[in-house]
């Protein structure tokens, strides 16, 4: 009979110690989240460096340079810029008949695979979000702005829709942020006077 008085206490310890260990096993896990939650953060800010790094690389220069001479379009009417976009892909497909015309698109590929990378990176939540928006954001958007042309035309001529659609994806989910950002800095340019600040914008 005393033994039986003792079992609801010795069943309260048993249940004291599963809730102690469970306990410990939820703080032990808790932890581990962390610690791999902090592992993740600095891989990303890593990962962030590197591109960075790679795009501002001096031996990297001479090329963005050429593909970016061969992709920009500054004529403003819709007539000028479609017949120079015509022109530039008559140039990319002489281009491919080899000799220098090589070198030449391998210069254009080998800067748009550069921003096809960076933005998968960015799709798939591999690159640090807050380093990323308001630095190399800004690059994959200038400079999909200017190959934009290029990867359309791209598209209907190789028949492939899915050419740079890592690329398109990230511009789509970058595009409200980026105007957010710019509209902020616009009005902060407005908010001082001359002299106050290098950003001030003159009101006519």
């Amino acid at each position: 009979m005393a033994l039986l008085a003792l079992l609801p206490l010795g069943l309260a310890l048993v249940r004291g110690s599963e809730t102690v260990t469970a306990v410990a096993a939820t703080l032990a896990l808790v932890g581990a989240v962390l610690t791999l939650s902090a592992a993740d953060a600095v891989a990303r800010r890593g990962r962030t460096a590197e591109y960075r790094a790679r795009w501002d690389l001096p031996d990297f220069l001479d090329t963005r340079v050429a593909a970016a001479s061969f992709l920009t379009i500054s004529a403003e009417s819709c007539e000028e810029r479609r017949d120079d976009e015509d022109g530039r892909w008559e140039r990319w497909d002489r281009w491919g008949e080899g000799g220098d015309g090589i070198r030449r698109r391998l210069e254009v590929m080998v800067v748009l695979n550069f921003w096809e990378e960076v933005a998968s990176a960015y799709n798939h939540d591999l690159l640090d979000r807050s380093w990323f928006r308001t630095d190399l954001a800004w690059q994959l958007s200038h400079n999909w702005e200017r190959a934009e042309w290029f990867i359309r035309r791209y598209r209907t001529e190789a028949e492939d829709a899915d050419f740079f659609c890592e690329w398109q994806t990230a511009i789509q989910a970058l595009c409200f942020d980026l105007k957010q950002q710019a509209d902020a800095a616009q009005r902060r340019a407005l908010s001082v006077g001359p002299g106050d600040d290098i950003l001030y914008v003159r009101r006519d």
